[in-house]
């Protein structure tokens, strides 16, 4: 009945499996009553009544007749099939660890390097030099030497006599 009513709508079985998203071989196997070739039984009663309903039947009278029908004869586990996935490519720890460390050194070298690149101190020239006319250190020019008063060698201080002494705590 499946197969006579998708023939009288026009419909051809693989737009049909496309539609529903239903694999054709499921479709077919559905269609000529192989019950072998289905998937689990409640799989097959849902794509039964998934394809009923699309074909504009009656999806619980179809499926009720298939489930007496088939009493026990699909009992099998349906046969799953998994793609293998493919294996990441990773590089061992060791690798990892190693070239982290060479970079951890070459980071230091650099720094290191670019730390200690100073330019050598340059010698700072003399103010005498500099300025032509000055006076050696230890001279005064004749300028200043005409304003200060002469120099007196100072005489080491004398002890006080008696008198002085005396005038001084009178004082007080």
């Amino acid at each position: 009945t499946l197969r006579a009513r998708r023939e009288q709508l026009g419909w051809a079985l693989p737009d049909v499996a496309t539609w529903l998203r239903i694999r054709l071989p499921t479709l077919e196997a559905l269609e000529e009553g192989r019950v072998q070739d289905l998937p689990g039984n409640v799989y097959a009663i849902g794509f039964l009544r998934t394809y009923a309903q699309a074909l504009g039947l009656d999806a619980e009278s179809l499926a009720a007749r298939f489930k007496t029908e088939t009493r026990g004869s699909i009992d099998t586990k349906p046969e799953l099939s998994f793609p293998e996935p493919v294996p990441e490519r990773t590089m061992p720890a060791g690798v990892m660890a190693l070239l982290g460390g060479v970079v951890i050194v070459i980071a230091y070298i650099g720094w290191y390097r670019m730390t200690d690149v100073q330019p050598p101190p340059q010698p700072v020239p003399s103010v005498s030099s500099a300025i032509p006319g000055l006076v050696r250190q230890g001279t005064t020019s004749p300028q200043v030497a005409s304003v200060l008063p002469p120099e007196r060698p100072t005489a080491p201080p004398q002890p006080l006599s008696s008198a002085e002494k005396s005038a001084i705590t009178a004082d007080d």
